[in-house]
């Protein structure tokens, strides 16, 4: 069974980003699996679980996080306040994509500017995310 998302060609805002808060939710569970099933991934950034993880747990970074702390994504609703970053752009785009998105993370019960930014890419019947980055803006 695939679990990857797939939108409606002219997904609205609200429902790219729901698709977005469930790849947060996989990663709030530490299932990394699931959540790099979920979107599609453009070669150069050469995303894998194993990778997602490391660049959460190191705040962007691929090595340990300087100050020694270990990053890890909270579930949404532990984190007060709203996201840094939650954005669906729809101008400046590649060929062939829908739209941008880009998604501050919650981490270690806080909202943070660790941001993931996904494309949403046109497929012939539907759309779906493609990931990106997760980097700090």
């Amino acid at each position: 069974m695939s679990l990857l998302l797939r939108l409606p060609v002219n997904a609205p805002d609200a429902a790219i980003l729901a698709a977005v808060e469930i790849w947060i939710d996989d990663l709030s569970r530490q299932d990394y699996d699931a959540a790099f099933a979920r979107t599609e991934h453009d070669s150069y950034y050469r995303w894998s679980p194993p990778l997602i993880r490391r660049v959460i747990e190191g705040y962007g970074l691929q090595e340990p996080h300087p100050n020694g702390e270990v990053y890890r994504v909270s579930p949404r609703a532990d984190a007060p306040g709203l996201p840094y970053t939650r954005t669906v752009e729809r101008m400046d785009l590649p060929p062939g994509h829908l739209a941008e998105v880009r998604y501050g993370l919650p981490l270690n019960g806080e909202w943070s500017d660790l941001t993931a930014t996904f494309g949403v890419q046109l497929r012939p019947e539907h759309s779906v995310l493609v990931l990106w980055e997760i980097h700090v803006f």
